[in-house]
């Protein structure tokens, strides 16, 4: 579970209209699926002890995920998706629109481009001082506690490697309850690998709602922030190591219509 951020806020994280039902997969035999739970009806089928629904192959070169030599992080996230093993996918749910490897790889690359959206928002956010700022590879998934200062003011990647990852360094000007809420989303999502199957709808509304805590702007804001950094300078401000192209695979994934040609109005409608 991540962090909800307030009701007063208007945001809601699961609804009546949802078509989300992963939670009753292997509960009182929902459509077939039996009663050993979502877990085990899914990764334990149709070997045991495997543990995986997919086959994973090498990783993704273009991945925007990225340590802080720049280069790709080799964890599951972003390794490519080669076949579905589970039988359950496609014979008792997905019938009508079977998944491929392919489909749910495209599933998969969209929820990273997300994460890597997120990510920027914490190294531009002025949420937090200018000393005390968290740039894209100061957030490091694989190393406690995550999240640390920067060795100099600024964010050029030249400074990111001179950055000690370890706890002497750890990142503690928070300020608030949404900003570490935001933090623990992020750091939620970069390790949940299956994110984008497990609750792909509630993954998309956690990411949503802290990049709109994050960016600055205006109540559902998220699709502006987003045209700026996709724009090309000066009519836009895209962060430094970030690509048009990823953001654009973001949006995608992330709001209702998608890119919209990168120029549509924000609206509470772009969120899932």
């Amino acid at each position: 579970i991540g962090y909800e951020f307030p009701k007063q806020y208007g945001r809601s994280y699961n609804s009546a209209t949802d078509t989300f039902k992963h939670d009753q997969i292997g509960m009182n035999n929902t459509s077939g699926t039996g009663n050993d739970g979502p877990c085990v009806t899914c990764h334990l089928r149709p070997r045991r002890h495997n543990f995986l629904p997919v086959l994973r192959g090498d990783y993704v070169a273009d991945s925007p995920l990225l340590d802080k030599d720049g280069l790709v992080y080799q964890i599951p996230l972003n390794q490519k998706i080669t076949a579905l093993e589970s039988p359950v996918c496609n014979t008792v749910c997905h019938i009508q629109t079977p998944w491929t490897a392919g489909s749910l790889e495209e599933r998969k690359d969209g929820y990273r481009h997300a994460v890597r959206v997120l990510q920027t928002a914490f190294e531009t956010s002025a949420n937090f001082s200018a000393s005390g700022r968290i740039p894209q590879h100061i957030v490091n998934p694989l190393a406690n506690p995550y999240f640390f200062n920067m060795s100099s003011n600024g964010t050029k990647p030249e400074n990111y490697s001179k950055t000690k990852h370890d706890s002497t360094n750890l990142f503690k000007k928070w300020g608030n309850e949404g900003n570490m809420g935001a933090a623990f989303n992020l750091n939620l999502l970069f390790r949940d690998y299956g994110g984008f199957a497990h609750n792909d709808l509630y993954a998309k509304r956690l990411i949503y709602d802290s990049i709109d805590w994050l960016d600055g702007g205006s109540e559902y804001s998220v699709r502006t922030t987003l045209n700026s950094w996709y724009a090309a300078p000066p009519s836009g401000f895209r962060p430094d190591g970030l690509k048009s192209g990823q953001v654009k695979k973001a949006m995608d994934y992330l709001l209702v219509g998608g890119f919209k040609s990168g120029t549509a109005a924000a609206s509470s409608t772009d969120r899932y």
